[in-house]
């Protein structure tokens, strides 16, 4: 209210929200990795090492501005990226980049060397057993896309030949 003659002020003041930064983690674990989404971190703009959250989305307030988030490097899965190079966050706004993980399949070569004697490779049936089973019938197979574990690997015996395992994983 004013009276007459009166003069007053009305000062409005305006000040930018911080706008969201969501850094979704998508974990494919088919060929048995074990890790969960608090193994991995992530990077924006190089910055400190930010470790994703138990359930695999972080939600980051920060100034409206432009971002490039970037996960740490880790062994045994492929990493490809959705929407996290040039991230523009505005104002109270929402941006989100996926980060995708995959665990990348082990491979096993089963090998038989023979030294001296008559027999041939073929001799020989070679076999890798635990979560997928793989097998060779003398000479060299690579085994197919199988799961990481634990596995025991085995041989037929022939006779008048010792069995010798060498520490790169070759029988002869």
């Amino acid at each position: 209210t004013l009276a007459l003659g009166q003069t007053t002020t009305c000062t409005i003041t305006n000040d930018d929200q911080q706008g969201t930064l969501v850094v979704e983690k998508v974990l494919t674990q088919n060929n048995g990795g074990t890790e969960s989404y608090d193994d991995f971190s992530f990077t924006i703009d190089g910055g400190e090492a930010i470790p994703f959250d138990v359930d695999g989305v972080n939600e980051i307030a920060l100034d409206a501005g432009t971002y490039d988030v970037e996960e740490l490097e880790f062994y045994g899965y492929t990493t490809s990226y959705e929407g996290c190079t040039d991230v523009v966050v505005t104002n109270g706004g929402e941006a989100t980049c996926t980060i995708t993980n995959d665990d990348i399949a082990p491979k096993l070569k089963l090998q038989k060397v023979v030294v001296g004697g008559p027999l041939a490779a073929n001799a020989w049936n070679l076999k890798a057993t635990g979560p997928t089973t793989i097998s060779a019938n003398g000479g060299v197979t690579s085994g197919p896309t199988f799961q990481a574990g634990e596995y025991t690997l085995t041989e037929t015996s022939a006779n008048g030949y010792a069995i010798h395992y060498t520490t790169d994983g070759v029988w002869s």
